[in-house]
C-alpha cells in the first residue's frame, strides 16, 4: 500500500497527530511518502537543524515541494481580490505536483492548515483522509477562501480525523457522517539518551510547542524569576522577538525546532513546566493535548492559562492563571513543588492505543473506500 500524508512540518517521532499517523502506516509496512507543503524560502533553514541528524525508516521518504516564490500569508493577504489569492493558490498546487503524482498512492492524508489549498487536485477515486488537527475557523475565521478550500477538502475526504467531539459537531450534516474524533496522544521515542542535560544550579522550566506564547508574559517572568532558566522549544515566537527577548534575558533560552530526541531530556528533568498562550480564540479551544500529557507523564507541575476545555474542574495538579503577574505568582508555588502524580490514563493516550484506535476506525471506513483496500495491523 502506497500512503502519501502533506503537511506543513517535516515527520518526526513526535507527540503531533499527524506524526502518530504517519508512524502507523510505516509500522504497518506501507511505502510512506511524507511531503512539506508549502516549502518558501526560508522553510528548509527553518528545520535544517531538526532534520540533521534525523535517520528515517526505509519504508518513508519525506521531500519537499518544490519552493513557492509567492509566499501566501492569510494574516496580511486575506483580503486580496479572490481572483489574486486564487493565482496564488495555484502557483502553490504546481509546487506540489511538480514532486509527486496523487494517481500512485492508494491513501492520501492531508492535514489542516495551507495543505487545504490543494483541494482541487485531491483525486476523488483515492482514500482521503483529512486530518483536522486545528479547524480553519480558528486559525483563519476572516479568509474565506481558505475556509473554502477547508470545506472542498472536508467534501472530497473519505474520512475525517478531528481532535475534540465539538469540532465534530461544528461539522455541516453531511461532513459530520464520515468525521471521527481521534484525540491527541503522546510519544516517548525508545532510543532516547535520557541523561541530564541541566548542569546549573538553578531551576529549569520547559515549554514545548509551536502555539503562539504571550511575549509580555514572557518578559515579566523572566524578570521576576532570575534563578529560573526558561527553555523554549518550538518555533512559538517570531525570529525578531526571539533574539530581541534573547538578548534581554539571559535566562529565557530559545532552541527553535528540536527532534523528540533532543528534547525529551529536557522535559525528563525539568523542575516544571509552563504554557503561557498568547490571547488568541484557537488556544480558547486547547484540551489535554500531547504537551500537556508528555509534561504529566514526566509528573511536572504545570503553570498554564486558562483555556476552555481545561481547567482546574477537569486536571487537578495544573496551576492556572488569567493575567501575567497571576502567571509569575503560580511559578512561585511551582518552584517548590515536586513531581505530580497525576490522575491520567497515559496507557489510553500512549501512541500504541492512539494506533490500536486508529487501526479500528480505518478498518471500518476503509471497506466503504471503492478500491477496498485490504488492512491488517
Amino acid at each position: 500500500m502506497k500512503v502519501l500524508v502533506i503537511s506543513s512540518i517535516p515527520w518526526s517521532e513526535s507527540n503531533r497527530g499527524i506524526d502518530i499517523l504517519t508512524s502507523f502506516f510505516i509500522e504497518y509496512g506501507s511505502q510512506v511518502t511524507h511531503v512539506v507543503f508549502p516549502n518558501y524560502v526560508n522553510t528548509k533553514q527553518r528545520w535544517s537543524k531538526f532534520l540533521q541528524h534525523q535517520k528515517l525508516p526505509k519504508n518513508l521518504t519525506q521531500i519537499f515541494s518544490s519552493r513557492s516564490f509567492i509566499a501566501y500569508s492569510s494574516k496580511y493577504m486575506r483580503s486580496l481580490p479572490k481572483a489574486l489569492k486564487r493565482f496564488i493558490f495555484k502557483s502553490h498546487i504546481k509546487t506540489l505536483v511538480r514532486v509527486v503524482d496523487m494517481s500512485e498512492f492508494d491513501i492520501i492524508v492531508v492535514e489542516s492548515g495551507k495543505p487545504v489549498i490543494l483541494s482541487s487536485i485531491l483525486p476523488r477515486d483515492r482514500f482521503v483522509i483529512y486530518r483536522q488537527s486545528d479547524p480553519m475557523k480558528l486559525m483563519v475565521p476572516n479568509d474565506r477562501e481558505l475556509l473554502e478550500e477547508e470545506f472542498n477538502v472536508m467534501t472530497k475526504s473519505s474520512l475525517i480525523l478531528t481532535v475534540r467531539s465539538i469540532f465534530k459537531e461544528w461539522l455541516p450534516e453531511p461532513i459530520k457522517k464520515k468525521a471521527e474524533v481521534w484525540v491527541n496522544g503522546f510519544d516517548v521515542p525508545k532510543r532516547v539518551d535520557l541523561s541530564n542535560p541541566y548542569q546549573n544550579s538553578k531551576k529549569n522550566a520547559v515549554y514545548l510547542g509551536y502555539s503562539p506564547l504571550d511575549v509580555e508574559t514572557l518578559k515579566i517572568i523572566a524578570d521576576n524569576h532570575e534563578d529560573v532558566d526558561f527553555h523554549i522549544i518550538g518555533r512559538c515566537v517570531s525570529k525578531r522577538k526571539m533574539q530581541s527577548l534573547s538578548q534581554r534575558y539571559s535566562n529565557l533560552i530559545f532552541y527553535g525546532n528540536l527532534s523528540a530526541k533532543e528534547y525529551i531530556p529536557l522535559i525528563k528533568f525539568a523542575d516544571f513546566a509552563i504554557v503561557p498562550y498568547a490571547n488568541l480564540e484557537i488556544l480558547k479551544y486547547v484540551g489535554l493535548n500531547s504537551k500537556f500529557l508528555l509534561f504529566m507523564y514526566f509528573g511536572l507541575p504545570i503553570v498554564s492559562y486558562k483555556t476552555h476545555l481545561l481547567n482546574e474542574r477537569t486536571i487537578e495538579g495544573v496551576l492556572f492563571a488569567e493575567s501575567a503577574h497571576e502567571f509569575s505568582e503560580k511559578i512561585s508555588i511551582a518552584k517548590k513543588m515536586g513531581r505530580v502524580q497525576y490522575d491520567i490514563d497515559f496507557d489510553f493516550y500512549s501512541s500504541e492505543n492512539r494506533k490500536i484506535e486508529l487501526k479500528n476506525i480505518l478498518e471500518r471506513y476503509l471497506g466503504k473506500c471503492p478500491n477496498r483496500l485490504q488492512f491488517t495491523y
